[in-house]
């Protein structure tokens, strides 16, 4: 059994889940421009209110913040109709008329929160060399849909998908 162990966890580290990192605690937070940085040593989070329902989460993991080069984003950010921002010592709120974002502190997570209610609960970054990816609870009947053309289930609960 213990040789059956130790092949599954040599499995998972040559897979480079055991090497993932995620953000640990803020360091701390700013502004710049129309994004919010929430900084945990190196590693920034980076949040943008594209309108008053759509928010841009993104990961820096070493601290470069690169500009926006996405050639998929339909509307570029503008100021949403209503916009407020709330701190207190441990999270932040992003708040519009249709949605919000609540970032934690200790350690760094994020919730969306839409008109229907949380989604993408306690949602955590991680990454290794060659891999980014986010890790959020899903309610037990809850399902994903999309996910890029693809020829695979409708649903794509519990499924990896890459992004490219």
């Amino acid at each position: 059994m213990k040789s059956v162990r130790m092949a599954l966890l040599a499995l998972l580290a040559s897979a480079g889940l055991l090497r993932a990192e995620e953000m640990g605690n803020l360091t701390e937070y700013s502004q710049s421009g129309d994004r919010y940085l929430f900084r945990s040593g190196a590693c920034v989070l980076a949040v943008t209110a594209y309108t008053d329902r759509i928010f841009r989460v993104e990961l820096f993991p070493d601290g470069t913040i690169l500009p926006d080069s996405s050639a998929v984003v339909a509307i570029p950010p503008h100021p949403p109709i209503y916009f407020d921002a709330f701190a207190d010592s441990q999270h932040f709120d992003l708040l519009t008329i249709g949605a919000a974002i609540n970032v934690n502190f200790f350690p760094v997570r994020f919730t969306g929160v839409g008109a229907d209610g949380a989604y993408a609960e306690n949602a955590r970054f991680f990454w290794t060399d060659s891999t980014r990816g986010v890790r959020f609870n899903l309610s037990s009947g809850e399902s994903i849909y999309g996910g890029g053309e693809r020829a695979l289930a409708l649903n794509r609960r519990g499924q990896r998908l890459e992004s490219y």
